[in-house]
């Protein structure tokens, strides 16, 4: 079976890359903002939260910050919306069975497909292994990197 296609933006994989680097030895993490489109979902966003657990094997989002986030993108920019969630792996460690639970948990509270995407660190870098739910099972994605989301244009009434 193919993996499916996931676009990310490389401003969204920088700033994950970077805050995952900042944070070595203990995990970082966040949300991933951006848009469903026909053939593939598409992150434009990463957005780097505090944690209210953080360690080298853990990190836990608080509460309450997703939805607020959502909120103030999409009141930058309509299209956006929440697509799932990031963390650091500080060690080159594939995801964990606690961060499949979540990402099935997520996709069925939320009635949508979700990613979850893990940086993981392979010498001194950081890559992406993504997964994306599809109903009550978990498929790797295959990420393709591209420029940013264009400005949306106000459409004309006439």
């Amino acid at each position: 079976m193919n993996p499916r296609r996931l676009l990310m933006s490389e401003s969204a994989w920088h700033l994950i890359r970077e805050a995952a680097s900042l944070s070595h030895p203990s995990e970082a993490g966040g949300i991933l903002i951006g848009v469903r489109a026909e053939q593939a979902l598409w992150i434009t966003q990463a957005i780097e939260i505090n944690p209210s657990t953080r360690d080298q094997s853990s990190y836990l989002l608080p509460r309450g910050a997703t939805r607020r986030l959502v909120k103030a993108a999409r009141a930058v920019d309509s299209r956006l919306g929440y697509l799932g969630d990031w963390h650091s792996h500080p060690a080159d460690v594939p995801t964990s069975t606690t961060d499949h639970a979540t990402l099935l948990r997520t996709a069925m509270r939320d009635r949508e497909q979700t990613v979850l995407l893990v940086a993981r660190q392979r010498e001194t870098d950081y890559y992406p292994e993504v997964h994306q739910s599809r109903g009550d099972a978990i498929e790797r994605c295959k990420v393709t990197f591209v420029g940013d989301l264009p400005e949306q244009q106000e459409r004309n009434r006439e």
